[in-house]
């Protein structure tokens, strides 16, 4: 007896589960129908009212393009997607509206508004003159990342310089920063023509810092950084590539204000933000302490150690490639602006300001920043955490490169002599006697 009822039981358990698992499969299958059905018939719906715009049925409006180019539309279509149409609209009952809109922008901005999409003629630059008027216009539904597709993948040589001037560009990160990437790898081609040369004089300094960053690693002669060079300071519109090197120290370069990640050494794939440094006393004796800052170009060495007045201090010993790539003109200078925080007993003891570093290929040059904290005064469980904002220049980099390719032109044209800053002076002065020296020994027997 017992038996039988356990069987029964067991049975029910399984009819239970397949009809739970029965309901479920008609629930989904139901779900799928329905999304099926209601996306068939928003396209009906859809399909009704772009009707009445292709065939201009019952408008109520005229709109007036800037170059009184007439697109009759309808008010409730207008209000129902912007703010300012609504407004606008509410107010009065005009059956005309004039817009200061380019024709064919209004085209697309109207069919985007009935249809939901775009037709193969949208270019680039009314791509973005569409951006630009659905914000004026408060148009939620046109968003950036759904023009970016009609902008980046049409790039090309021609058209590449109109985009990167166009106005709405800035407002826009993610395709500035795709527009910069074609432009910049492009940059040495259109800085051969004259007219691609003058529409460039007129980009932004935010773009052109991305456009810098960009083609910096393209070079890969005196000719292409000469070339580089000689327009930046044209666009800079100064006097020499001396003031431009002083100028460019100023520029908001990419990454300043975030912490650089550092590494123990350039096999660690572990980065970290801080670098904290425990029993500091005995580490000044056994073994200094030594971290990699981590660039976009370089990884730049570092390491903790005092100095004859018995300060600490962190001294800057090399900068090694990220990716090698001898050929590129910004390696034989690594450049870069490190600001440091240094936490001791508690307090951030550091407020210098950020210090400019740079090195000679293949010379050994040591810099150092000298710490407000004495090594005589650490006890014996001191620490201190260190962390680092560093940003490195590829265009000091550039212009060190120019200067050295032709030392005897730079003497007479820049005065290097007397306008060059210190660092930058006995970096180019220390690769070319260095350079002297691999002349005159000749080649390895």
């Amino acid at each position: 007896m017992v038996v039988l009822v356990t069987a029964v039981s067991l049975s029910a358990h399984q009819l239970f589960d397949s009809l739970f698992h029965v309901a479920i499969g008609f629930g989904q299958h139901f779900a799928v129908h329905l999304a099926i059905l209601e996306a068939h018939v928003r396209e009906l719906l859809q399909q009704n009212i772009q009707e009445l715009f292709q065939h201009r049925l019952l408008c109520d409006l005229v709109l007036i393009s800037e170059d009184k180019h007439e697109v009759p539309v309808h008010r409730a279509i207008l209000a129902a997607h912007s703010d300012f149409f609504r407004q606008k609209l509410l107010a009065t009952d005009t059956p005309t509206l004039s817009v200061m809109v380019p024709a064919p922008v209004l085209h697309h901005l109207m069919k985007f508004l009935y249809f939901g999409s775009y037709d193969e003629s949208i270019t680039p630059e009314i791509a973005l003159g569409v951006l630009k008027e659905s914000r004026g216009f408060g148009i939620n539904a046109i968003r950036s990342e759904d023009i970016s597709p009609l902008v980046i993948p049409q790039l090309n040589f021609h058209n590449c310089l109109n985009v990167l001037l166009h106005p709405e560009l800035e407002h826009h990160d993610y395709i500035a920063q795709k527009v910069c990437e074609y432009v910049g790898r492009s940059m040495l081609e259109l800085l051969l023509s004259e007219q691609s040369f003058a529409k460039l004089l007129h980009v932004s300094r935010k773009l052109m810092i991305n456009l810098v960053s960009i083609v910096s690693k393209i070079c890969t002669s005196g000719k292409d950084a000469d070339l580089v060079v000689r327009f930046l300071t044209e666009w800079a519109q100064v006097e020499s590539a001396c003031d431009l090197l002083k100028e460019c120290k100023q520029w908001p370069w990419a990454g300043a204000d975030d912490i650089t990640p550092l590494r123990e050494s350039l096999e660690d794939s572990d980065f970290h933000k801080e670098w904290q440094i425990t029993n500091v006393k005995s580490l000044l004796t056994d073994q200094l302490p030594v971290r990699f800052v981590h660039g976009m170009y370089f990884d730049w060495c570092v390491r903790l150690d005092h100095g004859s007045e018995g300060k600490l201090r962190i001294v800057y010993e090399s900068a090694t490639e990220t990716a090698p790539s001898p050929d590129l003109c910004l390696m034989r200078f690594p450049a870069a602006m490190f600001a440091w925080q240094v936490i001791y007993k508690g307090t951030n003891v550091f407020h210098e300001r950020p210090v400019f570093i740079c090195f000679p290929q293949n010379v050994s040059l040591h810099w150092s920043t000298t710490l407000p904290v004495s090594a005589a005064e650490l006890s014996d469980d001191d620490e201190i955490t260190i962390i680092c904002q560093m940003v490195e220049n590829p265009l000091v980099s550039l212009i060190l490169y120019h200067f050295s390719s032709d030392l005897v032109t730079t003497v007479k044209n820049e005065d290097i002599l007397n306008r060059l800053p210190h660092i930058e002076f006995r970096c180019v002065s220390s690769y070319m006697l260095f350079k002297q020296h691999l002349e005159s020994a000749g080649p390895p027997p």
